[in-house]
């Protein structure tokens, strides 16, 4: 792999020597074990488009709406397309719905006075600690 693709960036190129240096695999041995080296832009237009599903045990299928070429349950080139556009949504929204929850969560503790972060609403009615007693 040509030094200046791995990454303009000098640490991560000093990381990648490192990688390889201790025998191990990184993306772009994956990508030249492929048969993608030289070009790791290059992938398969099926996948790359969308238009590949290895959805159940009958595929992989690939579309192709030019011939009207659809999978083996029917579904069309455009349909695969937008199933995993929407499947990479949904898996994406599940990842952060734990961060959302604990954000969520932080946020009430806060308004209650019950973090160290002040709200103005819990500040207001706690006496405050320079307050002599």
């Amino acid at each position: 792999m040509e030094e200046g693709r791995i990454s303009y960036h000098s640490s991560v190129r000093t990381v990648y020597d490192r990688i390889k240096k201790d025998g191990m695999t990184n993306i772009w041995d994956r990508y030249e074990a492929q048969g993608l080296g030289s070009s790791p832009d290059q992938r398969c237009p099926f996948c790359q488009e969308g238009r590949r599903c290895d959805l159940c045990s009958n595929g992989p299928c690939r579309a192709d709406a030019s011939r009207d070429k659809r999978g083996v349950c029917g579904i069309t080139a455009d349909g695969m397309a937008m199933r995993m556009m929407l499947l990479r949504n949904v898996m994406g929204a599940s990842t952060y719905h734990y961060h959302t929850e604990q954000t969520l969560k932080t946020l009430q503790a806060t308004a209650r006075g019950q973090t160290l972060f002040a709200s103005p609403r819990a500040t207001s009615s706690r006496p405050s600690p320079n307050a002599s007693a």
